[in-house]
């Protein structure tokens, strides 16, 4: 383990039970959520999906149906 995890375990700790479960509840939410997108990402089928969103990307660049910027920027004036 880190010593950054270290850390946030004993600041749990410090916390009440029902907040220690429902930060534990997030965390292994979090934790398969990312186990749920390395098997998707391993997946060989899934090379080709992202070719056919690739090529989509390229087209509607080319037919001008895309917007220059950031979206990170959206809602921000």
């Amino acid at each position: 383990m880190t010593k950054l995890i270290d850390q946030a375990l004993d600041e749990l700790r410090l916390l009440p039970p029902e907040s220690q479960e429902a930060i534990a509840h997030d965390l292994l939410e979090m934790i398969r959520s990312e186990h749920k997108w390395d098997r998707l990402f391993d997946d060989p089928r899934s090379d080709a999906v992202f070719d056919r969103m690739a090529a989509k990307v390229r087209s509607d660049v080319v037919a001008g149906r895309t917007t220059p910027g950031d979206p990170s920027d959206s809602g921000k004036q």
